[in-house]
């Protein structure tokens, strides 16, 4: 990557922790990525049913981490192929798997899914 005007490490380096700010239209995006950004405020879904929407994401050094509100309140959930079903764009749905393990850890409930109950 390089950027207009910025042509030695010494420059480079001068800008180490500073915001980068870009145009979302000018994002080019993989069929197989998404920009976390847009997926802030859509539905998710865990086998057909709503359980709440995405609020926020974070990075920790495993991964990101999405943060889903839900009635019962805020479940951290992993933005990981093992756990995210399908995002559809269009429809603005973020359909997961295995998310009752997460609620209830999150949520007090012991840590128990549905089928410990």
């Amino acid at each position: 990557m390089t950027f207009e005007g910025i042509a030695s490490f010494e420059q480079a380096a001068a800008l180490r922790n500073a915001f980068l700010f870009i145009d979302r239209n000018e994002v080019a995006v993989a069929d197989d990525e998404v920009v976390i950004d847009d997926l802030i405020g859509m539905a998710v879904e865990d086998g057909g049913e709503r359980v709440g929407s995405v609020a926020g994401c974070y990075r920790t050094g495993a991964g990101d981490i999405l943060v889903i509100d839900t009635p019962d309140g805020a479940v951290d959930f992993p933005l990981h192929d093992d756990y995210i079903e399908l995002i559809d764009e269009k429809k603005r749905i973020l359909r997961v798997r295995h998310f009752d393990g997460f609620r209830d850890i999150a949520c007090g409930g012991g840590g128990k899914g549905k089928a410990d109950r």
